[in-house]
């Protein structure tokens, strides 16, 4: 809604009123790494350019070289490029510049210094994000492929460095800092993906002391110890639907899974302006539990599901069920946060085949941005699953229902790295 004192006043508004007119919103789920493809890398090596780097350019330039010899580097292997800045940005050569080993060495061995008396951080930052970690400069973001910037600078940025920064821990980019001399550690943290990604030297000779260190950093990708800093707040937001079979097929083991539950939920961040949970049970018809806005702190919805009691019913209508999640569970009167663009992630569990098709519901749900995982006990159809799931390595599938507890972690894991990213395409002006 717009509001102006006077007809005079229009003309103050029509930057606002064209913005969305000329603007196509897309907003995009990423899938962590763990779902689409595990130990290749793409490297990007940011580097301090600026005159007062001076002489000892070569030695940052050795410390590279020394690293990227650890690599297996191949255009379906690691890609590795480089990028110096100072008062603004340039490429040395991108992602997809070499795929052979000895030819990449020997463009690094080429590299000078860029020159240059201001440091703009924040700008390089922005810059590796729009023109670095692309499709067309060979980003394999996309694909899943684990991101990887290593920035190496020499001072305090000149620039704000915040927004860039929060933008790469977001998009899933993994940021090494490695600070020299002068370089101011806050900032250092504050771009960092991780505190334990933080390195600094007091000299530049020292750097080859690093390179071991960065090698055996763990890989936060795959889900080992390195946190995700506390600044993603927006990040730990999303809202989570459990869609489980009460059918009598699912009988006695019932019990497990609902211990299932609370410990997936006792695993989150859950809370109403964090993870928020609701759970429908189904058979011929679905049931709802309790909605995402139903309990606003952990304790509430962990005692909710010790309370849960087997639906029963002797037939599966899964196309039903999801389509009941659909218009229900996932609606904003539902505490659904979709339009603010907070992931939204369904898991359904089932033991046998659905008796209605399931079809269009599973791809009105992609459509909608919801990330179904599945899981399968007992009879569960393989096929169904994996129609059904967001990705195919998204659908479990196992004999007994105790397995439920042997995906948990990696259950968990998922969920916990989708994140939705908001893009604004400018539309070409047609009026000409």
């Amino acid at each position: 809604m717009f509001a102006v004192e006077d007809f005079q006043s229009l003309p103050d508004i029509k930057n606002q009123l064209l913005r969305p007119l000329k603007t196509l919103t897309v907003e995009i789920v990423k899938l962590p790494t763990t779902v689409t493809e595990g130990n290749k890398r793409d490297v990007v090596f940011l580097i301090d350019g600026t005159s007062k780097v001076g002489t000892n350019f070569y030695r940052i330039r050795d410390f590279i070289y020394n690293l990227i010899q650890n690599f297996d580097v191949g255009e379906d292997k690691d890609r590795i490029g480089v990028v110096q800045y100072s008062d603004d940005a340039r490429v040395e050569f991108p992602l997809n510049a070499y795929s052979n080993f000895m030819t990449l060495l020997d463009a690094v061995r080429r590299l000078g210094l860029k020159g240059g008396r201001t440091l703009n951080t924040g700008s390089a930052l922005d810059f590796i994000m729009k023109n670095v970690l692309t499709k067309s400069a060979g980003s394999r973001r996309d694909l899943g492929i684990t991101q990887i910037l290593v920035l190496i600078t020499t001072g305090k940025s000149q620039d704000e460095v915040r927004l860039p920064s929060e933008i790469l821990k977001r998009a899933g980019v993994v940021t090494f800092t490695v600070g020299i001399n002068e370089a101011d550690n806050s900032e250092l943290h504050q771009i960092a993906y991780s505190p334990k990604l933080i390195f600094q030297v007091n000299d530049y000779w020292d750097l080859s002391d690093l390179d071991l260190q960065l090698l055996t950093v763990p890989n936060p990708q795959m889900g080992e110890s390195v946190e995700i800093p506390s600044a993603t707040t927006e990040v730990d937001k999303r809202d989570i639907v459990f869609l489980i079979d009460g059918s009598a097929n699912i009988g006695k083991g019932f019990p497990i899974v609902r211990e299932f539950l609370s410990r997936m939920i006792g695993n989150f961040d859950a809370g109403e302006e964090k993870v928020r949970f609701g759970v429908t049970q189904f058979s011929e018809n679905p049931r709802t539990e309790f909605l995402l806005n139903t309990y606003s702190t952990k304790n509430e919805m962990l005692s909710a599901v010790k309370k849960l009691k087997l639906k029963r019913g002797k037939k599966l209508n899964i196309g039903a069920a999801l389509d009941h999640v659909m218009k229900n569970a996932f609606a904003a009167s539902a505490g659904s946060r979709l339009k603010s663009s907070v992931p939204q992630i369904l898991l359904l569990l089932t033991s046998e085949k659905s008796r209605d098709d399931i079809s269009q519901q599973a791809a009105k749900l992609r459509e909608m941005g919801i990330v179904t995982f599945t899981v399968g006990v007992k009879k569960a159809n393989q096929a169904q699953l994996e129609q059904i799931a967001y990705a195919p390595k998204l659908a479990f599938s196992m004999s007994s229902i105790r397995g439920l507890f042997d995906i948990e972690h990696q259950l968990q894991t998922i969920m916990k790295s989708v994140v939705v990213e908001v893009v604004e395409i400018p539309l070409k002006d047609q009026s000409h």
